[in-house]
């Protein structure tokens, strides 16, 4: 009897640890069910994409951002970007004319409407070719330049090389399918980049909402443009070996965020995706500037110095992009061997600020001495020695300005 009870004792204890371990897997999966998604759980349904926030430069989503791809109409980009760099080199003058060929005004998919023979300048072609994306645009600002397509490719392709594209080949200037023509989304978001924040004045022409030229009027057709996401630019693309693309900027206050999407299966989901990521990145986001120019952190103590303390700077502020869920998560510490040894000349590293936090890379900012201070001369360094030693360090500790 004593042997059966026993039994059923354990039974039942066995029973209720199983009953309690259920509950909390079930409970585990509540918290996890119910936790907000991190920056790492976001997830995009482009096949190729990259997200970037030009202000600091990071990156905030990529996926496939290396994968090698057809950039499709995203080409115009650098066909722009060739021809606004050749008209700041003094090389042409975006009101120069191109007579249009038989080649451009045939060229069949997306165009502008021109019409063989006639005289249309460079900007307007730019106009036709980045807001209604002109295969025909882009052939006569090809010729008009380098006289052929083959031709303007190379300058197209020493742009790709000093920009550090490391993974583009272009063989046309329209994106017109071709094996051999080839980008990724990280190249894609680099060009971006490189063409607002050298061309800001031309670059504005990439919000116009419409465009009409041979009498026919054609909208932008930039899906995030009136999403009052801060949208200004920049293009889409497809084709059946690219899929369906975009590449998008916006900008709201001081932050300016790139992407590049790639890889969609209709024009409907560009749509939809490239308003939701770019939502994504503006709302989860933002930028702290941490430390201006020149700002104070810290007071050292100095050692056998004309002064007991000596300030300590950084000389370049720091500004980081990060969640603003994350923002209060931040630590920051001044570390240096204490006390400091005088003399010390300003300008000096004598330290650094180590900034950390979730999913930030720790950031190490050197911190040097304000200004100079001399070492004291041999008879006081004596006698305030003898004072320490008797009556301890009469300053104490300063307050600290970062902690």
């Amino acid at each position: 009897m004593m042997i059966v009870s026993q039994t059923q004792f354990d039974i039942r204890q066995a029973v209720n640890k199983l009953r309690l371990a259920l509950y909390a897997v079930l409970a585990v999966l509540v918290w996890l069910l119910a936790a907000p998604q991190s920056a790492n759980a976001f997830s995009s349904a482009a096949q190729q994409a990259i997200v970037v926030d030009l202000s600091t430069n990071t990156i905030l989503y990529e996926r496939n951002a290396d994968q090698i791809m057809a950039p499709s109409s995203m080409t115009k980009i650098m066909t722009a970007y060739v021809t606004y760099r050749l008209a700041a080199m003094g090389q042409i003058s975006l009101e120069d004319t191109v007579k249009i060929s038989k080649k451009a005004a045939d060229k069949p998919g997306s165009t502008m409407f021109l019409v063989e023979g006639e005289k249309v300048s460079f900007r307007n072609l730019l106009i036709g070719l980045m807001i209604v994306s002109g295969n025909d645009a882009a052939i006569a600002i090809a010729e008009g330049i380098a006289g052929s397509e083959e031709a303007f490719a190379v300058l197209m392709n020493q742009a790709a090389e000093q920009l550090g594209m490391r993974n583009t080949h272009f063989v046309n200037a329209s994106g017109w399918p071709d094996p051999g023509h080839v980008s990724t989304a990280r190249d894609l978001a680099l060009l971006s980049a490189a063409l607002i924040q050298e061309f800001p004045d031309e670059y504005k022409m990439f919000q116009r909402r419409d465009f009409k030229w041979g009498g026919v009027e054609q909208a932008n057709r930039n899906p995030l443009l009136g999403a009052n996401l801060g949208a200004d630019g920049l293009k889409t693309g497809h084709t059946e070996a690219g899929g369906y693309g975009l590449a998008g900027s916006a900008k709201q206050g001081n932050r300016r965020v790139v992407m590049v999407l790639n890889g969609m299966d209709s024009k409907a989901e560009r749509a939809k995706e490239g308003r939701r990521v770019m939502d994504w990145a503006l709302r989860t986001f933002s930028t702290f500037a941490l430390v201006h120019d020149n700002q104070i952190v810290e007071h050292a103590r100095v050692w056998l110095g004309t002064r007991p303390y000596v300030p300590l700077r950084v000389s370049t502020g720091l500004t980081l992009t990060m969640r603003k869920a994350d923002e209060h998560k931040l630590s920051a510490k001044v570390m240096y061997d204490g006390p400091i040894e005088a003399p010390i000349k300003a300008g000096d590293v004598v330290g650094e600020l180590v900034i950390s936090g979730p999913g930030l890379e720790t950031q190490r900012i050197s911190l040097q001495a304000a200004y100079d201070i001399p070492r004291v001369n041999r008879f006081v360094a004596v006698t305030r020695g003898l004072r320490d030693s008797l009556w301890g360090d009469p300053y104490g500790e300063p307050e600290g300005v970062i902690r």
